[in-house]
């Protein structure tokens, strides 16, 4: 049998290799400028912890805080309420802002490390971004942007982000350490492999772009 031809338009597509670095240029030029009036927030915060052994479930702990952060006096958390698995520990519990990083920010803690973010002042002379397509959002554009170190051996992240376009704030990253920050920073015997990966999106507060949720996910292989 013969098939008939059935033309199909797709919509107008303009190539511009050098946008996700002009985008990232804007972004940082933004967050220069707002990122200086936080002072201080709080926020109700819901926590899980989960630890699988081969999809096995051998841990579970939830937590509800209060959380208030000042520039000056630091972080302040309140439990107020918690649940978990009974082979957890009595009064063993992870806070919420233990370990939470901002993908936001300049540096990032990683395995007493501080890694090059990507909304870093310096991050268009160490990051490649490319923009890889864009997409509709409450009528408004969003690119999504990839990002890869420009050195393997650079201390930094992979992965992807997006950016909100006229306002230039990013509202989602999803990146992994390299496999250079990976080897380096963490040398543990027995590992045979080890993978992490962190995901957020970030809102605006009056103009103040914060984040609404932390999502951590690290895969580990043991053997002899």
């Amino acid at each position: 049998f013969a098939l008939r031809a059935a033309p199909y338009e797709l919509p107008e597509t303009i190539v511009q290799p050098q946008l996700g670095r002009e985008l990232m240029r804007q972004v940082i030029a933004r967050k220069a400028e707002w990122m200086p009036r936080i002072e201080g927030y709080s926020a109700e915060v819901y926590t899980r912890r989960t630890i699988l052994r081969r999809d096995e479930i051998i841990e579970l702990h939830e937590i509800v805080s209060d959380v208030h952060w000042d520039r000056e006096q630091g972080i302040r958390e309140t439990i107020t309420s918690m649940r978990k698995t009974r082979n957890h520990g009595a009064e063993d519990y992870v806070p919420a802002m233990a370990g939470l990083v901002n993908l936001y920010h300049d540096d990032i803690e990683f395995a007493e490390a501080q890694l090059m973010g990507v909304t870093h002042p310096n991050a268009l002379d160490h990051y490649d971004f490319q923009v890889i397509g864009h997409r509709r959002v409450d009528a408004r554009t969003v690119y999504d942007i990839s990002v890869e170190p420009k050195s393997r051996l650079h201390y930094g992240f992979t992965g992807a982000i997006a950016v909100l376009d006229e306002e230039f704030a990013l509202v989602e990253a999803e990146l992994k350490p390299t496999r250079a920050t990976l080897t380096t920073a963490l040398p543990l015997p027995l590992i045979e492999d080890f993978s992490i990966s962190y995901r957020q999106q970030f809102r605006s507060f009056d103009g103040l772009w914060l984040p609404v949720d932390y999502h951590l996910s690290a895969q580990i292989e043991i053997g002899m």
